[in-house]
């Protein structure tokens, strides 16, 4: 096998061919199941097991980006004769509301066992008491919520590929890709950049910097790299830090740059156009770290990179930075 590269990067499996996003995780699932009946089988018996129902049929059909009327877009759905699940894979540590776990369970018929599976980048420790255990469904019915993470998926993917047959080289590669995307060793894609929060603009914003993340889910700062200690590329996750301790994780969504701010948040006009470019960020959901992560030795205006990991389970911001350094 030649080496491969597509914009520079090695091709190490035909999934990356795809891509990183979270649209391109869900498509590999799909594919995936789609191609390994061993996968599906496994994925959808480990599920009825813990919800103490029935194994389901193996006369599975797989369905990606599902529109369901007024809800939006299913990741992926795996349906038998008596049994259906709806996977919402999530492409980091963010957890579905209940609002659209409901939305999915309203739309799944009634008569057979249902769940929903969340698929994401945090530990089930991490994920525990976040969801609920099930959802109103049709007619009222419940349907059943679980988790597991990217991880799990990926060791189950990995126990299945035993042999030289096409479905275990399909797994193999599948295996691959995903450790690649989610696994914690990938440890760019799940560095936290921390900043701290001031209360107010100190002239320089109509708005103070906490109302402009935790009103508007929004955050910039200069492109201009390492003048200021400023990331010179977008980071995929921001930790805000204020009143002595982080208060919660974002991820990045989505990223442009402006000298404009009042295109992207209310209240401000041209009078605080940037004079220089800025990345303008648009936050996901809050992460909240489960303990109480004070700041530790952590000057006030410091901004550190930290493993996400590491900051959702050490007692200080500092400790976590210090730990991440020794990896």
């Amino acid at each position: 096998m030649y080496p491969i590269t597509l914009h520079g990067q090695p091709i190490e499996t035909v999934f990356d061919l795809l891509g990183k996003h979270e649209n391109d995780l869900t498509y590999s699932l799909g594919w995936g199941m789609g191609n390994s009946q061993k996968l599906a089988s496994a994925l959808m018996q480990d599920v009825a097991s813990e919800l103490g129902t029935p194994p389901p049929e193996e006369d599975f059909s797989i369905l990606l980006q599902e529109h369901i009327p007024q809800s939006g877009y299913t990741d992926v759905e795996i349906r038998s004769s008596n049994f259906t699940l709806i996977i919402e894979a999530k492409r980091g540590w963010e957890i579905p509301s209940n609002a659209q776990l409901e939305k999915y369970a309203r739309s799944m018929l009634p008569g057979i066992d249902r769940a929903i599976l969340i698929l994401a980048e945090g530990s089930p420790s991490f994920a525990d008491g976040r969801f609920p255990s099930s959802v109103p469904g049709s007619g009222d019915q419940p349907v059943s919520v679980v988790y597991r993470s990217w991880q799990q998926l990926t060791e189950l993917a990995q126990r299945l590929s035993g042999g030289p047959s096409t479905e275990s080289q399909l797994l193999r590669q599948l295996a691959r890709y995903l450790r690649g995307l989610v696994n914690m060793r990938n440890v760019r894609d799940n560095m936290v950049y921390v900043v701290a929060l001031g209360h107010d603009g100190n002239g320089w914003s109509p708005i103070s910097p906490r109302d402009i993340v935790l009103k508007h889910d929004r955050y910039f700062h200069p492109v201009e790299g390492s003048k200021g200690g400023w990331p010179k590329e977008p980071p995929n996750y921001f930790g805000f830090r204020f009143d002595g301790r982080l208060q919660q994780i974002r991820h990045v969504d989505d990223v442009e740059v402006t000298q404009r701010p009042r295109d992207f948040i209310p209240g401000f006009t041209a009078t605080y156009d940037f004079d220089k470019p800025h990345y303008m960020y648009s936050l996901g959901p809050a992460i909240e770290p489960p303990l109480v992560v004070k700041n530790g030795k952590v000057t006030r205006a410091l901004r550190v990179w930290v493993a996400i990991g590491l900051l959702l389970t050490c007692e200080t911001i500092s400790e976590a930075r210090d730990k991440t350094a020794e990896r």
